[in-house]
């Protein structure tokens, strides 16, 4: 794909559309209405790397974890990577990752993956005035990704990620659909600079029986800064339909070629919480990388992040 050349106009409808395109999503968020929303795992922080990061990912997005956090970051991909992951989160919950991306093009690449949720051994209550009755049930959520990111232009990137889930409680299943879109800004001028807006989990309902809830719509707006090589600062605005704003910002080390050292905040852990420090690292061997993240929650307790990637070549 060839990339045109930018101009000062194209670089004037550019932001102006971004600028436009950011108005219209935030007045969609205008009315914060807590508690409102379905399939809510999608809103978990996935992957070590990010995670780490306290989430600030967005205008990153230069792996596997673009899927998760802003779709055009696809479009960045060097190498082919499998991607595998495993977590211990909250209440004794577990969930995990295996995916698979890779450069379609100079300027183009694409994602899939799989994420699981499960929750077992949830005591069952026959009816809500009454005590526990000593039975047990169990819970998955599961969803499936699949995304596409280009270069438009030498500045601008783009991505779409289109997705299903199913979620299942005792024998109660309910499915749907989702879709993100996310936009990467990296201007010529500030070579050092990346900005990034992303629209995540659009889409139709989901149903329990015969109740719905809506999909957890979420905006991201983001900037990411890369002073020089191996370090990075990144910052996240983020706005859930279903609660307030959150701000979350991480940094990145690579203190050498076989070791990298992160940490992060979120303030929507820290506000509800009391704690919002996120931190993790990253070790290189050959062509594996092996990433692990910790984050504590308080009296909810601690969540370990673990994941191996392979990139097939040199990256």
């Amino acid at each position: 794909m060839k990339i045109s050349q930018e101009s000062g106009v194209w670089s004037l409808e550019s932001v102006r559309s971004l600028f436009l395109f950011v108005l219209l999503s935030f007045s969609c968020f205008a009315d914060y209405s807590e508690g409102v929303c379905g399939a809510t795992f999608l809103k978990i922080n996935s992957l070590p790397r990010p995670v780490s990061l306290g989430g600030a990912f967005s205008a990153v997005s230069d792996d596997l974890s673009a899927l998760y956090y802003n779709p055009a970051g696809l479009s960045q991909l060097k190498v082919p990577e499998g991607v595998a992951s495993a977590a211990s989160w909250i209440d004794k919950t577990k969930f995990g990752i295996i995916g698979y991306c890779s450069p379609i093009s100079e300027n183009s690449g694409f994602g899939l993956s799989v994420l699981y949720l499960k929750t077992d051994k949830i005591p069952l209550y026959k009816d809500v005035d009454t005590s526990q009755s000593g039975e047990f049930f169990d819970a998955m959520d599961l969803s499936i990704r699949i995304g596409y990111g280009m270069r438009l232009t030498r500045s601008n990137y783009f991505g779409i990620v289109g997705g299903w889930i199913n979620q299942r409680i005792e024998e109660e299943k309910s499915h749907s659909f989702f879709f993100d879109i996310g936009e990467l800004y990296k201007p010529k001028s500030l070579d050092k600079m990346a900005f990034s807006i992303v629209l995540q989990n659009l889409g139709g309902k989901t149903k329990f029986i015969e109740e719905e809830d809506e999909m957890p719509l979420t905006l991201k707006v983001g900037f990411a800064y890369f002073p020089i090589e191996k370090i990075i600062f990144s910052l996240d605005f983020v706005k859930p339909k279903d609660n307030n704003y959150q701000i979350r910002y991480g940094f990145e080390w690579g203190a050498n070629k076989n070791l990298t050292l992160r940490t992060g905040f979120n303030s929507q852990v820290f506000k509800d919480l009391g704690v919002g420090i996120t931190g993790g690292f990253g070790i290189r061997i050959n062509t594996f990388n092996l990433n692990y993240s910790y984050v504590p929650y308080s009296f909810l307790g601690e969540t370990h992040n673990l994941s191996l990637t392979t990139h097939f070549g040199r990256n």
